[in-house]
């Protein structure tokens, strides 16, 4: 189902246009429609639409966000990714709206993952795509975006991530994991008694950063900011101050965990 956001609902065509080269692919007949309007939002007119399918399993999993598309990627014990895709539209009328959407094609080609759709946007006219994966929880993965955060749970593997505004959000994750955002905020809450894998390394430039950890974890800890404080809300054994930047070993040390931001304050707590 479609949803317009006016006085009235309205039910539109559909026309799903997909690309499908490559062993990631979804052919077009397996896409489907479903009710979802979580990312349904704004004061402009705006046709809304949730897209599906299901797509095999690879190794490495790459998503573009594009100019505007945020993303939350989760983990799930299935060996099989489900994509669901959000296309927001907005335009002066339906007809319009319609003739964008129409034109948005979801592209699952080879490794990657993105959007198609008409180039020239404005205020008054134009078109986005968020993106919802459930992955296998062992999953590589590599996410860009320019405007939209990005949230992922419950993945271990090789993760990689940028975005330019867009908050992060990252919850019990494991493996080797290196991102950073220019402008928007960083939480990452921890599991378990270690880390998992290799690293975890993150920044923001313009920011504030979070780092939960739970009760009896180990981890060797670094965390600086350059404009910004350092809020410590446990006990432990630091050497010298707490200024704008921190070392330290939590439980029986272990693998490396960082985080930090030039201009914003750095919080360390419990749950």
């Amino acid at each position: 189902m479609i949803v317009i956001h006016r006085t009235v609902w309205l039910f539109v065509a559909i026309r799903l246009a997909v690309m499908t080269t490559g062993p990631l692919s979804a052919a077009a007949d397996d896409w489907t429609v479903v009710e979802d309007e979580r990312w349904c939002s704004g004061d402009r007119e705006r046709l809304c639409e949730a897209r599906e399918t299901t797509l095999q399993d690879r190794d490495g999993i790459v998503v573009d966000g594009n100019d505007n598309g945020s993303m939350h990627i989760e983990g799930w014990e299935a060996d099989t990714i489900r994509l669901r895709a959000y296309v927001s539209v907005w335009a002066p009328d339906d007809e319009r709206a319609r003739e964008i959407n129409d034109s948005i094609e979801i592209v699952t080609e080879g490794r990657r993952i993105y959007a198609k759709g008409p180039d020239h946007r404005s205020r008054s006219r134009g078109w986005a795509v968020s993106f919802h994966l459930m992955v296998p929880e062992a999953s590589d993965l590599d996410l860009e975006t320019l405007n939209g955060g990005i949230e992922i749970e419950g993945v271990q593997g090789d993760i990689r991530f940028e975005a330019v505004n867009g908050g992060i959000r990252l919850t019990n994750l494991g493996g080797d994991v290196r991102g950073s955002t220019v402008n928007g905020g960083v939480v990452v809450r921890l599991a378990g008694d270690r880390w998992r894998g290799r690293s975890l390394d993150v920044d923001t430039t313009n920011g504030s950063v979070t780092l939960q950890f739970p009760e009896e974890y180990s981890a060797d800890v670094e965390t600086e900011t350059v404009n910004g404080s350092i809020d410590l809300a446990f006990p432990v054994m630091v050497q010298g101050k707490i200024g704008t930047s921190l070392r330290f070993t939590l439980g029986d040390g272990g693998a490396r965990v960082r985080v930090g931001t030039v201009n914003g304050d750095v919080r360390l707590t419990r749950p």
